[in-house]
């Protein structure tokens, strides 16, 4: 089972091929939540994946590590199911803490 969230509409970029409509629109976290309980709620698998994705999901980096410990706290932790992560980024705001975050948590 994968779910793609689309955590943000906005990017650091304006590239001309891109054919994402670029507003400062943010997912919020009680509509991440029920996106991640929806998925709680499925039985019978072994893994899930959560893609993140945008305009440039990076913009939104609080709003994703939230959602990953939120994940592991109900669907990890209780159901024993592996989460696979996926991120979508032009790279571009990639830092040290974020990588941190991301080897940590896979």
């Amino acid at each position: 089972m994968k779910a793609t969230l689309v955590v943000t509409h906005n990017c650091n970029f304006n590239c001309s091929y891109c054919l994402q409509t670029h507003e400062n629109k943010a997912m919020s976290l009680d509509t991440a939540k029920k996106a991640i309980d929806m998925l709680a709620k499925i039985k019978h698998t072994k893994a899930l994946q959560i893609s993140f994705y945008g305009g440039e999901p990076l913009i939104e980096k609080d709003l994703i590590k939230e959602i990953v410990l939120y994940s592991e706290e109900q669907i990890m932790k209780p159901q024993n199911i592996k989460v696979i992560y996926e991120i979508t980024t032009n790279g571009r705001l990639l830092d040290e803490d974020f990588i941190e975050f991301a080897s940590k948590h896979r």
